[in-house]
């Protein structure tokens, strides 16, 4: 079990034992290896590895949070160093586990570089969905902070996997070279980011080839990739540590790692994780396996749906006993030593309130594809973590009309094979789908929790209906949560649903649907304990 450290503020924090064994334990989770050993001392960047000498090196110093655009921000110096410690030793060990050995030529390693960290990052995501958020969070940091560099077309290929789901920050190329990046530069980036191991050398070479004479022999970009000196003591074959620089002060630091031996104890990959991709603008569900089978269902949500399942039924306060005269258990020991109270009574069990979800999924002709194909993962997701954790679950499908796919005491069983012939066909009438799940019952000890997922823009009639519904409804519904999850660009019609709901969630690939129920139950769960 990782314990996070306590401040201990007479010491500095990289000298505390905790602090040094809280790195090494989850440098050790992520790298299944456990012949590292971490060194914290003062370097030109701010982390990397010495696959060769099996050392993880970490400055001190980290990495400087901007104050505005960072995601996922702690918002105060002990949770910005938890978060940037698990984010930068998860990145390290996923170099150690998942990347092949960096190229010597000098340009082509910073840009192999650039395109694996966005690779190996997603297949340790695709292992610790948790690290989705710290990942962000590094991400932010690396590319908003006091310095940011000037975006041209070699830069490009590192900042993008920063921007590419930042549509809120502004990126650009210089225009002269906006076309070439657009139709030869940007899908080689995104092709390796989906790629084996062994591909993006290639894919980097090809890279370099497209780009124009000019750059090919400028000096090696600010917002670099290499370990500025470290490939000088290592002895035989160097490995130069890999990382991704960003700015700290005046100095040039590094926030990623080293490229760890591709042939000792190599562990298969599966490159297929769903991340996100696309233009500039918003991108629709990013393409993933296709998985139809429930099994296949099974093994691309697990891991989402277990996370959500310990928010539905979380542990309760065991009760603890108190002697009584009177009332309770009968305690014969107690009773032949001539105890005063020989009985025991139990006092102060607590028990988690119950969630009751209600999940209901647009089937409209809009939803065909990748978009129906990400609302049947979400719905097959929540339909497992409500089996995990022993709660309910109804399914509800609209479209110009509504009908009830999952009744809320279905067997699972049953319950995944009709997630799984999910179909689109029809328009969009939201209206339809809310009326069915407001005229269902919740049990009197039962949360309930309303999740909407489309990506249609409702009409005017359609919104004044669903705005009637909720008021005739009210009375009936106080504790009733709705959480609308709108998918690819829907973003645009966020606002119907501000209005309606007072909340809406853009989501591009599954975690972020996870992340949203998460975070959505979560605060729910904190409410019904006050």
């Amino acid at each position: 079990m990782l314990t996070l450290p306590r401040q201990a503020p007479a010491v500095q924090w990289h000298r505390q034992p905790a602090w040094r064994t809280y790195v090494q334990e989850l440098f050790r989770l992520v790298s299944r290896r456990r012949d590292f050993t971490t060194e914290f001392r003062r370097l030109p960047f701010t982390a990397g590895v010495l696959p060769e000498q099996r050392r993880l090196l970490l400055d001190p110093a980290l990495l400087s949070v901007p104050p505005l655009g960072v995601r996922f921000d702690p918002g105060d110096e002990y949770g910005r160093r938890v978060t940037l410690l698990r984010s930068i030793a998860s990145h390290e060990g996923g170099h150690v586990i998942f990347s092949g050995r960096k190229p010597q030529e000098q340009r082509l390693g910073w840009l192999w570089n650039a395109l694996e960290d966005e690779r190996m990052e997603r297949l340790v995501m695709r292992r610790f969905p948790e690290l989705c958020a710290d990942f962000d969070f590094l991400g932010d940091v690396l590319w908003l902070g006091d310095h940011r560099p000037e975006v041209d077309l070699q830069t490009s290929c590192l900042v993008w996997r920063w921007a590419h789901d930042r549509p809120d920050v502004p990126f650009a190329v210089p225009l002269e070279l906006e076309v070439l990046w657009r139709e030869q530069v940007r899908p080689l980036v995104e092709e390796a980011w989906e790629a084996h191991r062994d591909d993006v050398v290639e894919i980097a070479r090809a890279i370099l080839k497209v780009l124009p004479e000019e750059l090919r022999e400028e000096a090696e970009p600010g917002l670099g990739a290499d370990g500025g000196g470290m490939s000088g003591v290592q002895r035989e074959e160097p490995q130069q540590p890999v990382c991704t620089k960003g700015k700290r002060g005046n100095e040039e630091t590094a926030a990623s790692g080293s490229g760890g031996p591709g042939s000792e104890n190599p562990i298969p990959e599966d490159s297929s994780r769903p991340g996100t991709s696309g233009a500039g603008e918003l991108p629709g569900p990013p393409p993933a396996p296709v998985a139809t089978a429930p099994d296949g269902l099974l093994l691309l949500t697990e891991g989402h749906a277990r996370r959500l399942a310990v928010v539905l039924a979380p542990p309760g306060r065991p009760a603890r006993q108190e002697a009584h005269r009177s009332r309770g258990r009968f305690r014969y020991d107690r009773h032949v030593q001539g105890a005063e109270r020989p009985f025991r009574r139990r006092l102060g069990e607590d028990r988690p309130v119950p969630f009751l979800l209600r999940l209901c999924v647009d089937l409209s002709t809009s939803m065909s594809g990748e978009r129906l194909r990400a609302a049947r993962e979400a719905a097959f997701m929540l339909a497992r973590a409500a089996h995990l954790a022993r709660s309910r679950l109804q399914v509800i499908g609209f479209t110009t009309s509504a009908r009830e796919i999952v009744a809320p005491d279905l067997p699972w069983q049953e319950a995944t094979a009709r997630l799984v012939g999910l179909e689109a066909g029809g328009g969009t009438q939201l209206s339809r789908g809310l009326e069915l799940a407001l005229r269902g019952y919740a049990r009197p000890d039962e949360q309930e929790i309303l999740i909407v997922i489309t990506d249609g823009e409702l009409l005017p009639a359609d919104v004044r209906t669903c705005g009637l519904l909720l008021d005739d409804q009210r009375p009936y519904h106080r504790t009733l949560a709705v959480v609308p999850i709108l998918i690819g660009e829907s973003v645009q019609s966020a606002s119907s649903y501000l209005d309606l709901f007072g909340a809406a969630h853009p989501v591009m690939a599954l975690d972020e649907v996870s992340r949203t129920v998460h975070a959505a139950l979560t605060t729910l769960r904190a409410r019904s304990r006050t």
